[in-house]
C-alpha cells in the first residue's frame, strides 16, 4: 500500500488476490471431481462451479511497514468447496441463467483489467514521484479506479451470492455496486438478472434497458431481457430479442435454445424443434437443447424420439433430473 491508496481498497485487493489463489486450487480439486463422477464439463463450467462452491472460512489481514514508507498488507485465506453445490449445478441447466454464467467471465476479467490498469498507474506515480513532478491528477485518476474496482468486486460477490440462490442478499450488493458505479452497464446486466431470478421482471426490464442504453449492445443484454418478456407471458418481444442477440452472434447454442423455448410456448412446435436442432448442431452436448426437442417431442406424440433426446442428455450427464423426470413422463405416456 502507497502513501496515496486507501487502505480498506488495498486489504480489498489483498484479499481478491489471495481469493483467486483459493479459486485456482479449488478448479483443480472441481475439475478432479466432475472427472470422477463422469460429467465433463469446459474449463469456463470449471470457474462457475467454483465460483459457487468454494466458500471463506476464515480471513485476516496482516500488515508491516516497509523501509520506503509503504505498507505491505498480506491476506490470509481459509476456504472449503460445497461438494453440494456442484451436485446440485450439475444434476440441473437453467436456460434462463446460461447467459449469466458466460457473463462470471467478464466479472473476472474486469478485475483483473483493473488491477493491471492500477499497477500502471502506481508505476507512473512512483516515476513521478521519483523526478519530484506532481502527481495530483493520477492520484484523482486512481481514486475513480478505486470506486471502479469495489463496484465489480460487489459485482463479483453477488453474482457468488445469486449463483447460491441467496437472491435477497445479492441483490443488496448489486445495489451497491449500481451507486459506486452507476455509468458500469455490466452492474445493471447482473442486478437485472438477479431481479429475473426474484421474478421482478419489471425491475429486471429496466435494468436491461439501462445496461443497453448507457453500454455496448451485448447478446447476453438481450437474451435475459428476452427471457424477462417471456416470463411475463410477452413472447413476441421475447423472440425479437433472441433473434436481436443472434444477429450479434448466431453462433451462440443458447440463444436458439431460449427463442425455441418461446417458440415452443406460442404452439410453433416445428419452428421450436428447428432451433434446438440448430443449438445441437452447434453445441453436440448441448443439455437445454436436447432436453426443450425431447418435450417437443412429447407436445406432438413422437414419445421414441422424445426419449431418445432425455436418453442422450443423460449418457452425458447421469445427474440430469430433469431429463429422468421427462423421460418418466414419456414412458407413463408410451405405456397408456
Amino acid at each position: 500500500m502507497s502513501d496515496y491508496e486507501t487502505p480498506s481498497i488495498a486489504e480489498q485487493r489483498a484479499l481478491s488476490y489471495a481469493k483467486q489463489r483459493a479459486a485456482e486450487q479449488a478448479g483443480a480439486f472441481v475439475e478432479s471431481y466432475t472427472r470422477m463422477e463422469k460429467v465433463h464439463v469446459t474449463e469456463d463450467r470449471v470457474s462457475v462451479l467454483v465460483s459457487g462452491a468454494m466458500q471463506v472460512i476464515s480471513q485476516n489481514i496482516e500488515k508491516k511497514a516497509m523501509p520506503d514508507g509503504d505498507v505491505r498488507i498480506v491476506a490470509n485465506i481459509t476456504a472449503e468447496v460445497d461438494t453440494s453445490f456442484i451436485e446440485k449445478s450439475l444434476s440441473s441447466k437453467d436456460e434462463k441463467t446460461s447467459s449469466m454464467d458466460d457473463a462470471y467471465n467478464q466479472i473476472k476479467k474486469a478485475i483483473i483489467r483493473e488491477e493491471k490498469e492500477t499497477l500502471e498507474l502506481k508505476k507512473r506515480i512512483a516515476d513521478l514521484k521519483s523526478q519530484r513532478l506532481p502527481t495530483h491528477d493520477l492520484q484523482l485518476e486512481i481514486k475513480v479506479k478505486e470506486q471502479e474496482y469495489l463496484a465489480i468486486n460487489k459485482t463479483d460477490e453477488s453474482w457468488a451470492l445469486w449463483k447460491k440462490g441467496e437472491n435477497a442478499e445479492a441483490l443488496v450488493l448489486a445495489d451497491e455496486a449500481v451507486k459506486l458505479n452507476p455509468k458500469d452497464w455490466f452492474i445493471y446486466f447482473c442486478r437485472g438478472t438477479i431481479n429475473v431470478s426474484k421474478k421482478d421482471y419489471n425491475k429486471a426490464i429496466s435494468d436491461f434497458n439501462m445496461a443497453l442504453t448507457i453500454g455496448p449492445k451485448e447478446r447476453a443484454v438481450y437474451i435475459n431481457r428476452g427471457i424477462a418478456y417471456e416470463e411475463i407471458g410477452d413472447l413476441d418481444k421475447a423472440i425479437s430479442d433472441y433473434e436481436v442477440a443472434l444477429g450479434i452472434d448466431p453462433n451462440y447454442a443458447d440463444t436458439y435454445v431460449s427463442r425455441g423455448n418461446a417458440f415452443s410456448k406460442k404452439g410453433d412446435t416445428d419452428r421450436a424443434i428447428n432451433d434446438y436442432n440448430k443449438a445441437i448442431s452447434i453445441e453436440p452436448k448441448h443439455e437445454g437443447a436436447y432436453i426443450g426437442r425431447g418435450n417437443a417431442y412429447q407436445k406432438i406424440g413422437e414419445l421414441d424420439r422424445a426419449i431418445s433426446d432425455y436418453n442422450t442428455v443423460l449418457t452425458n450427464n447421469p445427474k440430469a433430473k430433469l431429463a429422468y423426470y421427462n423421460r418418466g413422463r414419456a414412458y407413463k405416456k408410451e405405456v397408456r
